[in-house]
């Protein structure tokens, strides 16, 4: 009865224990559950995180404090600190094992940023003594957890054998469209028999700021311009500069980008960047496009002119994929917006943007410029007492009305009829009682 309790007391003990995620995590595609026994937080602030960027992120990276900040898994294994062997320093890790079985030390840095980390580097320094190759469990392995609960690895392979000092380095990007809840760096020997030493770890966040600033030929800022950022042929970031022409990006390392500048639809400037450090680029941007002043003429769907509405103004080439805006304007009392337009020859599409409350109306036009500078728009609603109805919602406010007035003169005549029936009525009954 004693032996039940207490078996039933330890399984309680240890469910518990693995309830809060942080403290009981599992990477399956190695099959190993690991518990988190250093956190070390990449920054809120952006000072925080420029200076946590391109620094080791592990403590005790070099095992001279022992184990401090290091969680271990023995299994069968030995795992001690050397203090008679090392690559720099007086110390090193050190795992003995004569089967198969668990062996490595794990630490974990949490994410918590307001930034959005993508690529990281990972290190160590390895010996080996007569260590077996049946499993290729001696390396430096990464487990990667998202907030959503997915999680993926990175591993880079040590040689077995026996061997002096040698460096494994790995450069990896995570999934940019997941937050991190952390990542967890293990060094591992999980082979059959042997003898291995670890030391100098090191892993650090190298996302690199990239500032873009364009100017045009008089060395002008061009503001209000789209600037994206290609991987091969995936989008990987799009922000409109300033009112100084820039705009900030922060890239994965050591990869090459294309960079290409829109300016009110128009490509104006484009180049291949190779990213290796925080870099400042200047971008000179061809906008001599002749620019020609055109006048909106903004409607409802029954020809009332909207009159003092907020609206924004969109332009596209047909040979562009996306809108680009040409401003917010406020509409004249005939419903007119003046607003300049590239001369172009070939046909573009405008789209104008008028909200009420949460609804978003839109009116668009494919056209071409031409000697008429005018250009009549019309929205899909009708205006009516400050209220903005569907043609559909319209037409059964004019049928409810037909029907009222209809109605109300029906009503109205068979009122009169009665009446005057009733007066005929009563003049009858008077000239009946004045007969003798």
């Amino acid at each position: 009865m004693k032996t039940s309790l207490f078996l039933i007391f330890l399984v309680l003990t240890q469910t518990l224990a693995c309830l809060p995620i942080r403290d009981c995590a599992e990477f399956s595609a190695n099959g190993f559950v690991v518990g988190h026994p250093k956190a070390i937080l990449v920054g809120d602030s952006v000072e925080g995180n420029q200076t946590l960027r391109h620094t080791n992120l592990l403590g005790n990276p070099g095992f001279e404090e022992e184990l401090k900040g290091w969680s271990l898994k023995k299994g069968h294994a030995n795992i001690t600190v050397d203090d008679g062997t090392s690559h720099s320093g007086q110390k090193s890790l050190r795992i003995d094992r004569s089967e198969y079985g668990y062996g490595y030390a794990s630490q974990t840095i949490y994410i918590n940023s307001t930034e959005s980390p993508r690529s990281f580097l990972v290190s160590a320094w390895a010996r080996s003594r007569e260590a077996t190759a049946d499993k290729p469990f001696f390396d430096l392995l990464v487990g990667v957890l998202y907030e959503d609960g997915t999680a993926e690895d990175f591993d880079v392979e040590f040689s077995h054998g026996t061997h002096g000092w040698e460096n494994r380095l790995m450069f990896f990007s995570v999934n940019a469209s997941k937050r991190l809840e952390y990542v967890q760096i293990f060094v591992r020997f999980q082979d059959q028999a042997g003898t291995v030493w670890f030391d100098d770890t090191y892993f650090a966040w190298i996302d690199t700021y990239v500032q873009v600033q364009c100017v045009d030929e008089a060395s002008q800022s061009v503001a209000n311009a789209s600037v994206r950022v290609f991987d091969g042929l995936t989008l990987l970031e799009e922000e409109q500069t300033d009112d100084d022409g820039r705009v900030y990006f922060l890239l994965p390392s050591n990869k090459t980008f294309t960079v290409t500048v829109f300016w009110i639809g128009l490509l104006v400037a484009k180049e291949y960047v190779s990213v290796t450090q925080d870099v400042e680029l200047l971008f000179s941007c061809d906008i001599t496009t002749e620019m020609r002043e055109v006048t909106l003429l903004l409607s409802d769907f029954i020809g009332q002119r909207l009159s003092d509405s907020d609206v924004e103004v969109l332009f596209r080439p047909l040979t562009s994929a996306e809108d680009f805006s040409l401003g917010q304007f406020l509409t004249s009392a005939n419903g007119a917006v003046e607003c300049l337009l590239p001369q172009l020859t070939e046909w573009f599409e405008i789209t104008v943007l008028l909200s009420e409350g949460e609804d978003l109306h839109r009116a668009r036009m494919v056209t071409t410029l031409n000697p008429n500078t005018s250009i009549e728009m019309r929205f899909n609603f009708v205006k009516l007492g400050g209220r903005y109805l569907s043609p559909e919602q319209f037409a059964l406010y004019i049928l409810l009305a037909v029907f009222t007035i209809v109605a109300t003169a029906v009503i109205s005549h068979d009122i009169y009829r009665l009446k005057k029936l009733t007066l005929i009525d009563q003049s009858n009954d008077e000239s009946e009682r004045r007969i003798p």
